[in-house]
C-alpha cells in the first residue's frame, strides 16, 4: 500500500509540474512571440520542450542504474551554507531566489550536487512558474554559452537558435541552471568563466551555476556563494531508508552503522550521500564499516564484481578471466587514468574502447580484448553505465577520480614523479587530477609529498623551511605577479522612462590572474583565494568609480586596470595585497606543508643511515 501511494504522489508531483512548465512556457513563448510564423511547429516544439524538463527530473543512481527514479523519490534535503550570506535546508519550498539573481553552489565530490539542482528546476515549476534552461556544462566546447546551450537543445531534438537563446535569457521569469562546471573541459574553463561573467552582466535571467570548489570560477566576484555541508545523522539514515532494498535491510544497515565507533551522531565516517550509498550497496552484516574515505572505494570494485553482481542477486557469468581479481583491478584503474586524461565525464564507445587499449597493453594483455572487457565492466559491474545512444560514463566521476589515483600508486618511481611534476607544474594537468591527488594524499603520502605538495609550494615561496603561518616572507616576484592581476569594471547611467530620473548602475570584475596557464598550479589556487580575503577598505560601486577614471577602455564597455594601479589610485598600501597572500598561505598551506616536510625529512634520514633496513 505505501509503494502505491508514493507512486501516487510522485504521479500528482510530476503532474502538477508538467502543468507548471507548460504555464511558464507559454508565458515566455507569448511574450517574446516564439514560433508565431508556424503554429504546428510551436505545438509540436512546446511538447517536447515540456517533456524535456520533466524528463530531467528522472535520474539513474549508483543503486539504481539499469533504471531511472522521480528526483522527490531519492532526494533527501540538503543543508547549504551561505557565504556572507544566510544558510538554508533546501526543502520542497526551496528555490534560492535571491534579489541579486545569482547563485554558486560548492560541494566535493559526491556531496550531491547535481541531484540537489534537479531538486531546484522541481520546487521552481511548482511554486515560481519560472521558465527553465538547463545545460551541463561538461557538454561546453567554446563559443557563446547561448549558442552552446541552443546546440545542446537541438541535439536533444528541440530546434532552436542562439537568437531565440537570446531573447530568452533577457526575461527575470527565466531561470537558467548550469551543472558541473568542474565536467567542463580544461581546455575550455577560462572562455566558459568569461561566457558566464556575461550572462550575469548581459541579461536579466536568473542563474544558478553548481561546481566543486578549487576551480577557475572562484575568480567570479558576482552572486551568492553556498557550500554543500556535511550530512547529518538525520540525513545519513534518511538516505539509507531510501537507497535500501526494503525496511527489513535498512533497519540492520541502521544498527550496524549506529553500533560501530566510526559513527557518531556528531560525527560519522559517512559525511556525503555518495558514501552512504556505497555503504548501503557494498556493505554486509558482520565486516567491519571503513573508516576512511579511501577504504569505502578501496572495497567497492571487488563488492560489486564479486559479490553484489548488478545487484539483482548472484548470477553465474562468464568472464575472460573468470575470477582473476587481479587484472581486472589493473585494467579498470588503466582505463579510469587513461580516460581522466581525456578530461571528459562521458565517452563513446570508441573512446572507451581506445582508452582500454591502452590499459590492455600496459598489463601486458592484448588489446583487441578491448571490446569484450568493456562489456564485461560495464555489463557486469555498473560502475559504467551505458546514459543514452552510444554516451557512456562512469557511474559517478569519484569512482574515476579514485581507481585513477590508485593507478597511479602503483606506477614505478620515475613515472610517478612525471605524473606529479605535471600536476604542480600545470594548472590545466590539476584541474584534471584535482580530486585524484586528493586521493593521492591519502594512498600514497610520501610520493604525494615528496613530487607534489613541496615542490608545488616551494614553487612560489622558495625553500622556507618554516611555518608558513608565520613570518612568512612573500617574494617580491609573487608580490608583483599578484598585483599585475586584471581588474575590470563599468559605469553606466540609465535614464527612468516614466520618472525621468537617472540612475547609475555598476560592474566590478576582478582581480584575475590571466597567467595561470604559464605558472605553477599553486599560484593560480593563492591567488585566488588571496584576491577572496583581499580587503580594500571600498564598495565595489567605489571601486568600480576608479577602474573607470583611472583605467583603460577595453572592450564592451568595461575599463581595465591591474590590481596595482588600482591600490595607487585608492591610495592604499601593497602591504594589505602582502597581507591577504600570507592568510591564503596559511590556509592552502601551512600545516600542510610544515606536517609533510617533517615527516620525509625524518623517512629520509631513517633510510639514509641504513639501520631502518638493517643494510
Amino acid at each position: 500500500m505505501e509503494s502505491l501511494v508514493a507512486i501516487a504522489k510522485s504521479a500528482a508531483v510530476t503532474a502538477a509540474i508538467e502543468k507548471s512548465i507548460e504555464k511558464a512556457y507559454d508565458f515566455i513563448s507569448s511574450k517574446y512571440q516564439l514560433n508565431r510564423t508556424d503554429n504546428s511547429k510551436s505545438q509540436t516544439f512546446r511538447k517536447q520542450y515540456i517533456k524535456y524538463c520533466v524528463d530531467l527530473l528522472s535520474v539513474k543512481t549508483l543503486a539504481s542504474p539499469n533504471e531511472t527514479i522521480f528526483i522527490n523519490d531519492i532526494y533527501v534535503p540538503l543543508n547549504l551554507r551561505g557565504i556572507k550570506s544566510f544558510s538554508v535546508l533546501v526543502t520542497d519550498d526551496v528555490t534560492l531566489d535571491l534579489e541579486e539573481r545569482t547563485v554558486f553552489i560548492k560541494g566535493l565530490a559526491g556531496q550531491g550536487k547535481s541531484t540537489l539542482l534537479r531538486k531546484l528546476i522541481a520546487n521552481n515549476a511548482i511554486k515560481n512558474n519560472r521558465f527553465p534552461l538547463f545545460y551541463e556544462l561538461k557538454n561546453y566546447k567554446g563559443g557563446t554559452l547561448e549558442s552552446q546551450i541552443a546546440e545542446k537543445l537541438t541535439r536533444s531534438g528541440l530546434t532552436i537558435d542562439e537568437e531565440t537563446v537570446q531573447i530568452v535569457l533577457k526575461d527575470s521569469e527565466v531561470k537558467v541552471y548550469l551543472d558541473a562546471f568542474d565536467e567542463t573541459p580544461t581546455q575550455f574553463r577560462e572562455e566558459l568563466v568569461e561566457e558566464i561573467r556575461k550572462i550575469i552582466a548581459k541579461y536579466n535571467c536568473n542563474l544558478v551555476v553548481t561546481t566543486r570548489p578549487d576551480t577557475e570560477l572562484d575568480s567570479v566576484t558576482q552572486g551568492h556563494i553556498y557550500e554543500v555541508c556535511e550530512l547529518n545523522e538525520d540525513q545519513i539514515f534518511s538516505i539509507i531508508k531510501k537507497t535500501a532494498s526494503d525496511t527489513q535491510k535498512a533497519d540492520e544497515l541502521i544498527q550496524a552503522l549506529s553500533r560501530t565507533h566510526l559513527h557518531k551522531q556528531s560525527d560519522s565516517v559517512l559525511k556525503s550521500p555518495i558514501l552512504v550509498v556505497l555503504f548501503c550497496i557494498s556493505y554486509n552484516l558482520g565486516e567491519e564499516i571503513p573508516s576512511t574515505l579511501s577504504q569505502f572505494y578501496e572495497n567497492i570494485f571487488e563488492t560489486i564484481f564479486f559479490r553484489h553482481d548488478n545487484l539483482k542477486g548472484r548470477v553465474n557469468r562468464t568472464r575472460h578471466w573468470n575470477d582473476n581479481r587481479r587484472i581486472y583491478r589493473q585494467v579498470f584503474e588503466g582505463l579510469c587514468f587513461f580516460t581522466q586524461k581525456m578530461r571528459g565525464s562521458s565517452f563513446t564507445r570508441l573512446h572507451l574502447t581506445e582508452g582500454l587499449s591502452k590499459a590492455l597493453l600496459y598489463v601486458n594483455e592484448d588489446e583487441k580484448l578491448s571490446d569484450r572487457i568493456l562489456d564485461e565492466l560495464s555489463g557486469i559491474t555498473n560502475l559504467i553505465i551505458e546514459d543514452g545512444f552510444n554516451e557512456y560514463r562512469f557511474v559517478h566521476k569519484s569512482v574515476q577520480e579514485f581507481f585513477t589515483a590508485s593507478f597511479v600508486r602503483f606506477l614505478g618511481s620515475n613515472e610517478k614523479s612525471i605524473f606529479y611534476k605535471s600536476c604542480w607544474q600545470s594548472h590545466q594537468h590539476y584541474s584534471t587530477f584535482n580530486n585524484t591527488l586528493f586521493f593521492l594524499e591519502d594512498l600514497d603520502y610520501y610520493a604525494h609529498a615528496e613530487y607534489y605538495l613541496l615542490p608545488t609550494v616551494r614553487a612560489v615561496f622558495g625553500e622556507q623551511n618554516f611555518d608558513l603561518s608565520h613570518n612568512l616572507h612573500i617574494p617580491d616576484s609573487v608580490l608583483s605577479l599578484f598585483l599585475d592581476q586584471t581588474v575590470k569594471a563599468k559605469v553606466s547611467r540609465v535614464k527612468g522612462s516614466s520618472s525621468g530620473r537617472q540612475s547609475t548602475y555598476s560592474e566590478y570584475q576582478g582581480p584575475r590572474f590571466e597567467k595561470s596557464a604559464d605558472m605553477a598550479e599553486s599560484y593560480t589556487r593563492l591567488f585566488n583565494m588571496a584576491n577572496s580575503v583581499l580587503d580594500l577598505g571600498m564598495s565595489e560601486f567605489s571601486l568600480a568609480l576608479l577602474v573607470v577614471e583611472k583605467g583603460r577602455r577595453g572592450i564592451d564597455g568595461f575599463h581595465i586596470s591591474t590590481l596595482g594601479e588600482l591600490l595607487k589610485a585608492a591610495d592604499a598600501s601593497t602591504d594589505v595585497a602582502s597581507s591577504a597572500i600570507a592568510q591564503a598561505a596559511a590556509v592552502l598551506f601551512a600545516r600542510k606543508y610544515t606536517s609533510a616536510l617533517s615527516k620525509v625529512q625524518k623517512r629520509s634520514s631513517l633510510v639514509s643511515d641504513g639501520n631502518l633496513l638493517g643494510l
